[in-house]
């Protein structure tokens, strides 16, 4: 697969979407049996996005190999994480389920904003949406959404972590929200394009 010109702000985000489903039953199936209740699949993902937003060369050949490539090394990073936290026995069961519901949570309050993200993508479509949304944030925006709508802390907690004021954290949430409406809408209409297309028997068509 030619990927020239796949790191273009439009581009990017429809290429990495029409591998998620692929990649993330990839890494899941990786994942060994004794973590896959603590370990989530999504935690990875996101790393993965992340990587691929930041480093992926225009001109790489193969998207796919690059992809298993980058998420098998984040996979190795969490594994490690994983060993290290059930040694000091702070794993905590479910983390999985949690995260999903956390992911879906946050694709709620967005559609509760506006039109986006389109109601007629399933959930595992939205989510692989959103994280993609995340990985295109700046660093400190992505951090205080993680934080607040994957992690759960409050307001003062995040002033905390990231040494920031209450209100600069308000003001970071509220531009990140902001910026992830517009990425959620625009990945959406990829997936609502992409069901029309293949309705009618067409793939679907770059824009």
């Amino acid at each position: 697969m030619q990927a020239a010109g796949a790191t273009d702000t439009t581009e990017l985000p429809r290429l990495l979407l029409r591998h998620a489903e692929s990649l993330g039953r990839y890494v899941q199936g990786k994942i060994p049996k004794r973590y896959q209740e603590v370990l989530c699949a999504e935690d990875v993902l996101q790393e993965t996005w992340i990587a691929a937003c930041e480093h992926m060369p225009a001109d790489v050949r193969d998207v796919d190999r690059w992809l298993i490539r980058v998420a098998s090394t984040k996979l190795v990073d969490a594994l490690r994480a994983a060993r290290a936290l059930k040694r000091g026995g702070g794993l905590t069961a479910r983390v999985g389920a949690a995260r999903s519901a956390s992911y879906d949570g946050l694709v709620t309050r967005l559609s509760a904003r506006g039109p986006t993200p389109s109601r007629d993508i399933s959930a595992r479509e939205a989510r692989s949406a959103m994280q993609v949304a995340l990985a295109r944030l700046g660093d400190e925006r992505r951090q205080a959404i993680q934080l607040h709508y994957i992690e759960g802390l409050g307001h003062n907690e995040i002033a905390r972590v990231m040494g920031k004021s209450k209100a600069a954290v308000n003001s970071l949430l509220f531009r990140a929200l902001r910026e992830l409406h517009v990425h959620m809408g625009r990945a959406c209409r990829f997936f609502s394009d992409a069901r029309s297309s293949s309705a009618v028997g067409e793939r679907p068509r770059a824009r």
